[in-house]
């Protein structure tokens, strides 16, 4: 078996019995190199064009189906290499290797057909050069047009943010998470930022904190459920300046809803509300102009009323005490003294009830003197220890030097007794009660922004409770007449008026301080005084009983003032003319008697008053003492200054001595020797 097949096989490659082409030919050298020629060209051919596929292959290697270009080399490489056996077959009968070469040339012509048809959809998918050529154009035209769409849109976009910017409206805008992303130069000039100073910050950096946290809980929420909002809101400048202005703001969304940005307008209104304000405080400064005036006018009106009232008033109470005086004087039955003592009781309340009207209407006719407070606030604490209850102490705190001033002793007695009664009232559970005394220098207000306008020297008396104190709505009406908390029957409301009316009428005032349940300090600003103290042996002499000698001439038009007072003046020992008023009394004076004094209401009828009585008087008899009465006038501040004594009505004996002497002495000094 193994020797056929090499039998075969030898066979197959024995050229022994075969003839070359050329013999075909006949051996014409013209045919045969005709075919030599043919075979050989497009055998060269052939290899050539596999070597420029290979090299387009490697140079190209993005090249789609690359391995085509491959195959199609191997392809006609073959192809070439059957022709170069076509020449070597002419002389050389080598039919095998021409049968062979042709089979591999065959092979890979069959196998580059199978594989090229199914590329031929996809090949004819490619786009040809000129369908390229089309599409680049196409592609460039696209590009061109991007380009100028891109082009438009800048110049759009600068042209928005140039509007943006230059508009002469404050703008701002602000992302979702509130921060700034771009603000006019409106906006910019407005609270004086430059603009790489803002954007990217919380746009709540350029707000008070009160405007930012409104800011956050009210405007935001509003603007979310709304979608526009506009609100007044406090700025801050650069240079640390607060603007109000009124903020619009409007929210952007895009197509899905969600917000772009939150735009807002800047409206200054600073100027506005300096305006309102200017206008509301003008208005409140109206209203307390206003409100004085008509406290001017009550007052007045009060005054008149209350000195009619006290004139009237007090000749009653000088009626009834001078009786009261002289029945003391007279045996009585059982049980007589302890009615009178009420009755004297009734009339020193209706006394003092007077002295607190006048005396807040600045009505009362004070007499001053000059005090020693160092002396005189430490005697009336002693006294006030034995008024006020156990449960409250009492403090003083006085400095050694304090300067005199000079006011009415009485006065200001009366208005610390109506202190202590008001801090004994607040105290209900008891307490401290201090009085302090300081020298004090006011510069327009000075330690008390209460004390008004006061400037210089005075003597500030602090009485100072720790009761439950006054509310605020209410400490600024504590000095009003007739204004008190005090249920009814338990108060006049003429206590605090007559402190401020006397310290007022005094040429100082009074100030209030108080909180509910931290007590009330009440403040007596009285001017400091540089003249001498009188004595204490000269006031102990005034004090000392004295009986009385020489002819009195008592001009008073009330019959029953002038009966008492006559009796009062029997009684020190003096003998009393009376007339009922002054035309009577010069006449008198004419006639030739002679009298050591001359007593004299202030309040007269017939064209002349008291005063004016003593004017006449003074011009006529220089030498004649006068001594002025009044239960009120408003002419007694003249009869003070100009040097007439004045003794108040109601009077008791002993007052009626003592402002007789004082008036004889002070005249025997004022007569040259």
């Amino acid at each position: 078996m193994g020797d056929k097949m090499f039998e075969s096989l030898f066979r197959l490659f024995s050229e022994a019995d075969l003839s070359p082409h050329g013999l075909c030919l006949l051996w014409r050298p013209e045919l045969i190199w005709l075919h030599v020629l043919s075979d050989s060209a497009i055998g060269l051919a052939y290899y050539s064009i596999p070597l420029a596929l290979a090299y387009f292959v490697r140079k190209r290697s993005d090249v789609a189906f690359g391995w085509v270009f491959w195959m199609f080399a191997a392809f006609i490489m073959a192809c070439g290499t059957t022709h170069w056996v076509e020449v070597w077959t002419l002389w050389h009968p080598d039919y095998t290797a021409q049968g062979l070469t042709k089979m591999a040339t065959a092979i890979i012509s069959v196998a580059t057909a199978i594989m090229l048809w199914p590329l031929v959809p996809r090949a004819i998918a490619l786009p040809s050069p000129s369908m390229l050529r089309r599409l680049n154009d196409e592609l460039h035209e696209q590009v061109r047009e991007r380009n100028r769409a891109l082009a438009v849109s800048r110049e759009s976009e600068e042209r928005y943010r140039t509007l943006y910017n230059k508009t002469p409206v404050a703008l701002q805008s602000i992302s979702p998470d509130g921060r700034l992303v771009e603000v006019s130069d409106e906006w910019l000039k407005l609270l004086g930022y430059a603009r790489e100073e803002v954007i990217g910050r919380p746009v709540t950096d350029f707000h008070t904190p009160r405007s930012a946290k409104g800011l956050i809980e009210e405007v935001w929420p509003t603007l979310l459920r709304d979608g526009e909002v506009s609100s007044e809101r406090q700025f801050v400048k650069k240079s640390g300046d607060v603007l109000d202005v009124v903020v619009t703001g409007r929210l952007e969304r895009d197509g899905q809803g969600n917000i772009v940005r939150a735009l807002g307008v800047l409206r200054d209104i600073t100027a506005r509300k300096q305006a309102e304000e200017a206008l509301r405080r003008e208005a409140q400064e109206r209203q307390r102009a206003e409100e004085a005036l008509r406290q001017a006018q009550k007052m007045e009106a009060l005054g008149e009323l209350t000195g009619g009232v006290a004139h009237d008033f007090n000749n009653l109470l000088m009626v009834i005490n001078g009786n009261l005086e002289l029945l003391r004087q007279k045996a009585m039955p059982a049980g007589a003294d302890r009615r009178i003592e009420a009755i004297e009781r009734a009339v020193r309340s209706g006394e003092d009830l007077t002295k607190k009207l006048l005396s807040f209407s600045r009505r009362q006719a004070l007499q001053p003197n000059i005090v020693d407070l160092n002396h005189r606030i430490p005697k009336l604490a002693d006294l006030l220890r034995h008024s006020l209850r156990g449960d409250i102490e009492i403090r003083v705190d006085v400095t050694p030097d304090l300067w005199h001033v000079e006011v009415d002793p009485g006065e200001l007695e009366l208005a610390l007794i109506n202190l202590a009664a008001n801090a004994r009232d607040a105290m209900p559970k008891g307490g401290t009660f201090s009085i302090s005394g300081r020298n004090v220098t006011l510069h327009g207000g000075g330690e008390d922004e209460n004390a008004g306008d006061l400037t210089g020297e005075f003597v500030s008396i602090a009485v100072a409770d720790t009761g439950t104190g006054i509310p605020e709505d209410i400490v600024q009406r504590v000095f009003e007449p007739f204004f008190t908390t005090k249920e009814v029957g338990q108060g006049t409301g003429l206590g605090l008026s007559q402190v401020y009316g006397f310290a007022r009428q005094s040429d100082g005032t009074a100030t209030v301080r108080s909180r509910p349940g931290m007590g009330t300090t009440v403040t007596l600003y009285l001017p400091r005084s540089t003249k001498s103290l009188v004595p204490e042996s000269v006031e102990a002499a005034l004090q000392a009983p004295q009986r009385g000698l020489g002819m009195v001439l008592l001009v008073e038009d009330n019959g029953e003032v002038a009966e008492v007072t006559a009796a009062l003046l029997q009684q020190l020992g003096y003998r009393c003319e009376r007339v009922e008023g002054p035309h009577p009394a010069l006449d008198k004076l004419r006639e030739g008697e002679k009298f050591e004094l001359v007593i004299t209401d202030l309040v007269m009828p017939g064209g002349m008053n008291g005063i004016e009585f003593a004017r006449t008087l003074r011009g006529l008899y220089p030498g004649l003492p006068v001594l002025l009465t009044t239960g009120y006038s408003s002419a007694a501040r003249d009869a003070s200054s100009e040097g007439f004594p004045i003794l108040k009505k109601p009077y008791h004996m002993a007052a009626l001595d003592r402002a007789i002497r004082r008036a004889l002495d002070e005249w025997a000094h004022r007569m040259p020797s």
